[in-house]
């Protein structure tokens, strides 16, 4: 896997851990968008943010979801992937 991949699957493992039904098809799907090198929003640095709420997400509350995850993925910090958030 290389490097660019990385946060799309930090996303998509956290997403799963949190019983998101997302299978490899989903994931698969993203990458070969971002292969393509479109941006989907309106500037790269949300570009994986816009992508996978576009992707992914059924409600406004899955799309927040996916946008703090981003937002500590974007910070470097540390994203639990052993447990279910409740926020």
């Amino acid at each position: 896997m290389t490097t660019p991949h990385l946060p799309l699957y930090f996303l998509f493992n956290a997403l799963r851990r949190q019983g998101w039904t997302l299978g490899l098809d989903d994931y698969l799907a993203a990458v070969q968008i971002l292969k393509t090198g479109i941006i989907v929003g309106n500037s790269q640095d949300n570009e994986l943010e816009q992508l996978c709420s576009w992707l992914w997400a059924k409600s406004p509350e899955q799309k927040d979801i996916i946008y703090q995850l981003c937002q500590r993925i974007k910070n470097n910090s540390q994203v639990d992937l052993s447990s279910p958030q409740t926020e």
